[in-house]
């Protein structure tokens, strides 16, 4: 769950950006059918370069709203200033240097007011549109070294514009907000905004030193776009802002479905189930059981078709608010007709308040019960907040790909092939490249029969009862609500049917049938390329696939079949594990002294791609014969699959003769199943960790020879890269790539040997095959690892991600008490920041300050303390953990598991109290849990007695010593194990 919400906040943005030439600015510019566009251009002096802007804004070929100059060079002696045909002017008149100065340019059919507020250490105007807009055009000098002045003016500016719904703030601020390059100033500054509900509009390169000066801070429920056009009027670049001034209009559905559940019952019981159970052949039973079932609910389906009178647009709002609404309308429109009435006035003024508040109230109420409801699911906290604060964002629909100029179900069938062929077309490709690569490779030595235990009603019902609600239906329209709301009729047939196709090896032909929907990740909307295949399967196949896969995963735990480096998929393991065994493994060989790299690896299409015959082969040797062979190629063999884009559903029924399914309980263990022997691959000095697909291969050697850990780096790549081609699994060789890990950055660039991606036989030098990119950062399992293992970039990221909390927090604040704010902040905030913290927790203090500038900020925001509320309070009345409080916590528990349990003794895990402490040479090193544990362990256990307690206890007594703490004493306690 915390790796898909970094995800989603690492793709969550205010605006859509982009750098492009000034010439085709236009075509992004026009996208909108309203817009607003701001251009912001630091001018380096008014009178010297307003011509060559005047030849690229003619090369621009749009009217922009608004024109900001920055750096303008005004004087009071210099009152003169160029004019624009179709604009007003407006310049500032404080100046500190004879480089100030900004002048804004507004076209003259805007009814606009110009201010110029009380802020220090800057040049600025605000220009305000009515009660909507408010636009901050700010130019700081960057001989003001200090920043402290221009935050503070800064957030009582913002103070006075939170009634604005657009908030804009742009301009040349001097202080560089790119992620690899911001300081301390540049993290504050990026926290206030985020505090006042700002976010980065764009986080591109604006200055010719590659730093991003120019900014446009963001704050808008409006579609926008921002745009950093390759000028040369002067060394920044022209940064656009186009709003869309017309919302997007709600679809509001005015035909609704209603599911009669009393008749359904009626009819469910009337299905004559004879032919279920006095037949022995499942599929047959299992296609009549579904086909009535189907037809049942369309029976009892009707489509009601609303008028917008009795269209409810909000769950929260009852037909009472409705009628409330409609009256308080009616009196509007009766004091607009009569406005000299004074009596009319007053009651529709004093209706309209009365309605807006019940309004308000009930939509809060609503929304506070929801988060109620989710208790401590995070990912349906996160799911309700994204909808309270309008973050959510609909999946467009894939319209793009029906060709205008063929029938859409032509269209249709031909991104079905496409999606169904993916595997067939990747293997071909490696079997061209390697002739014979699809020959069964060697496996281990079979384990023990494998034996499918019968099922019985008992277990049907508990795995019915744990299916989610909110599930997409598969083709025959069976939902798991429908499953669960009348078990009480469909138990008994299923579980027959589902013991037929335990004992027959047969997985219902009916229960194979896929719907795919095209989800667009990125690129162009045309190409079918761009898009992500999600597979709707129906809800009565998940209960027989969970019947036979906890069975698998019984056999495979009970035979350790799994190999100890594959984290994906298995209870107890998580993608935390794995970034701690890689890190953990690299700082041990870094403090060795040993060069040490790894390679990380991008597949192709991993799970679409997936050799069939090979699969049952492995699975074969891993001692699935006979019957229990058959059910897993009946259930492999034979898919099919449809696509549905929008309303249009492929005519074809395409096979899919690769890969294992996608959306389902049984592929991701098959997965796991096909690619363990990769796990066990004997490398010379290296190991394999591996997350499903995810997979790192770390080689290591002594560091006086310097190009010995490289031959081991490509004797160890040839190996699993002629795995990979055997397994016909397509390396993505461009996206794989290497990193040299060390302990401090080299200070020289010495020429570093190459990595190939091998496709020949002989495996000789040189070769046409392709190499690897050699890198000093890359992102694995949602971590981004660099060189010197700093975690700098990391970091950095993290912050980002907080930041974009403080917005949510910002919104969140006024739909819910104390108790669900607490609530929701540990489901998200510190899930997002205690995300694989033992691994990078350890970082140098100056980087982690980052990220608890961004933590404080959030706190402030969501119990409306001020921005420079302090430090030392605000941690002791919210009872949270700072980060590094977070680590110590995390590190310190992990160590607590990893104790061994003593059954001699009643109430007490180990009767040592110490751990073995291991001895370190660096002192970067000393940071990661393998050396760093055992030390925090031992002292905080000296004084708290940890040793004896349950993981919950021990949590609960270790959280309450750290919150007592200051700041200076947890920092001693790491500066004191060092």
């Amino acid at each position: 769950m915390c790796n898909n919400l970094n995800n989603e906040l690492d793709n969550f943005s205010v605006s859509e950006s982009r750098t492009c030439d000034v010439e085709i600015c236009k075509r992004y510019l026009t996208s909108y059918k309203n817009p607003f566009t701001i251009l912001t251009q630091n001018i380096r002096s008014i009178s010297k370069n307003f011509d060559s802007f005047s030849i690229m804004y003619q090369v621009l070929n749009t009217n922009c709203d608004i024109i900001i100059f920055t750096e303008c060079w005004l004087t009071n002696h210099n009152e003169f200033l160029p004019q624009i045909p179709g604009y007003n002017i407006h310049n500032s008149k404080t100046h500190y240097f004879q480089n100030d100065g900004v002048v804004v340019y507004t076209k003259n059919t805007l009814c606009v007011t110009v201010e110029e507020p009380d802020m220090e250490d800057c040049n600025r105007l605000l220009v305000k549109i009515g009660s909507e807009y408010a636009i901050l055009a700010i130019y700081r000098p960057p001989s003001f070294k200090n920043t402290d002045n221009f935050t503070t003016s800064l957030d009582s500016t913002l103070k006075t514009l939170s009634s604005f719904k657009t908030v804009i703030l742009t301009g040349d601020i001097n202080i560089n907000i790119l992620p690899e390059k911001c300081t301390d100033a540049g993290q504050i500054y990026l926290n206030l905004c985020c505090f006042h509900g700002l976010l980065p509009a764009h986080m591109l390169p604006t200055h010719d030193s590659g730093s991003c000066l120019d900014h446009i801070m963001l704050k808008s429920n409006r579609p926008a776009l921002a745009l950093v056009a390759n000028s040369t009027i002067t060394d920044h670049r022209t940064v656009l802002l186009t709003l869309n001034r017309t919302l997007p209009k709600q679809i509001r559905t005015h035909t609704i479905s209603k599911l009669n559940l009393n008749k359904l019952e009626e009819d469910l019981c009337n299905i004559d189930l004879d032919p279920v159970f006095k037949n022995d052949d499942a599929d047959t039973c299992m296609s009549y059981l579904i086909n009535n079932i189907q037809q049942a609910i369309l029976k009892n389906t009707s489509h009601i078709k609303l008028s917008n009178k009795n269209c409810n647009i909000k769950p929260w709002i009852t037909p009472g608010l409705l009628r409330c609404m409609r009256h308080r309308d009616k009196l509007h429109m009766k004091a607009k007709s009569n406005p000299d009435n004074a009596v009319l006035q007053l009651s529709y003024k004093r209706y309209r308040n009365f309605c807006n508040k019940i309004l308000k109230k009930v939509k809060i109420e609503y929304e506070k019960s929801e988060l109620e409801k989710a208790g401590n699911n995070s990912k349906k906290i996160w799911k309700h907040i994204k909808s309270f604060t309008y973050l959510s964002k609909q999946h467009e629909s894939p319209s793009a790909l029906l060709h205008p100029q063929a029938p859409h179900v032509v269209s249709a069938n031909n991104v079905n092939n496409f999606f169904a062929n993916i595997g067939k077309r990747l293997a071909e490709k490696i079997e061209k490249l390697t002739p014979g690569s699809n020959t069964f490779p060697t496996d281990n030595a079979p384990l023990n029969s494998f034996v499918l235990i019968n099922t019985d009603m008992e277990e049907v019902e508990k795995i019915i009862m744990s299916l989610k609600d909110d599930c997409a239906v598969g083709w025959d329209n069976i939902s798991n609500k429908i499953l669960k709301k009348f078990k009480h009729i469909l138990i008994p047939p299923l579980t027959y049917i589902f013991q037929l196709c335990l004992s027959s090896g047969v997985f219902p032909k009916c229960l194979k049938k896929a719907v795919v929907v095209p989800i667009h990740k990125s690129g162009d909307k045309t190409e079918v390329t761009n898009y992500r295949p999600i597979s709707l399967l129906p809800a009565v196949s998940k209960i027989l696939e969970k019947i036979i896969n906890n069975r698998l995963m019984q056999f495979l735990n009970k035979n350790s079949f799994l190999s100890r480096t594959q984290f994906g998929f298995r209870p107890n393991l998580s993608a935390a594990d794995a970034v701690h065994e890689l890190t953990d493994y690299l700082a041990q060989n870094l403090d060795k002294g040993n060069q040490t790299i790894g390679i990380f690896l991008d597949l192709s299409k991993a799970f679409d791609t997936v050799s069939i015959p090979i699969l049952l082969h492995k699975l074969e040797m891993l001692g699935i014969r006979g019957t229990q062979l058959k059910l897993f190629e009946n259930y492999l063999t034979e898919r099919t699959q449809c696509v549905k884009i929008g309303n249009v559903v492929s005519s074809d029924q395409e096979n899919t003769g690769f890969g294992v399914p996608q959306g389902s309980i049984l592929g991701p263990t098959l997965f796991l199943i096909y690619i363990n022997d990769l796990c066990n691959l004997k490398l010379e000095n290296g190991i394999i960790l591996s997350y499903a697909d995810d997979t790192a291969l770390l080689f290591s050697a002594n560091a006086e020879n310097k190009n010995l850990v490289y031959d081991y780096a490509q004797r160890g790549f040839n190996i699993v890269n002629r795995w990979l081609q055997h397994h016909l699994l397509t390396l993505n060789a461009e996206k794989t790539n290497f990193i040299e890990f060390s302990k401090q950055k080299p200070k020289s660039q010495l020429k570093i040997p190459n990595v190939y991606a091998h496709y020949c036989k002989s495996l000789g030098y040189p070769c046409t095959c392709p190499t690897i990119t050699n890198t000093n950062k890359t992102k694995y399992l949602g971590i981004i690892i660099d060189e010197t293992l700093s975690f700098k970039q990391h970091i950095e990221a993290l912050s980002s991600r907080v930041r974009k909390l403080i917005f949510v927090f910002k919104k969140l604040r006024f739909i819910s008490d104390s108790k669900i704010i607490r609530q929701v902040y540990f489901a998200l905030c510190q899930s997002v920041l205690t995300y694989c913290i033992t691994s990078w927790g350890g970082s140098a203090k100056t980087l982690l300050l980052r990220i608890e500038r961004a933590q404080r900020a959030v706190l402030k925001v969501s119990t409306f303390r001020p921005f420079r509320y302090p430090t030392k309070l605000l941690y002791e009345s919210c009872k949270v953990l700072t980060v590094r409080q977070l680590f110590i916590s995390s590190i310190v528990l992990k160590q607590h598991t990893a104790l061994p349990y003593s059954p001699e003794l009643t109430n007490k895990r180990r009767v040592d109290k110490d751990c073995t402490i291991k001895t370190t040479k660096h002192a970067l090193t000393s940071r990661f849990y393998l050396f760093l544990g055992p030390i925090l362990y031992n002292r905080l256990n000296a004084k708290l007695v940890l040793y004896p307690l349950t993981y919950t206890k021990c949590k609960n007594v270790l959280q309450k010593s750290l919150q007592e703490m200051s700041y200076e004493d947890t920092e001693n306690l790491l500066t004191i194990v060092k």
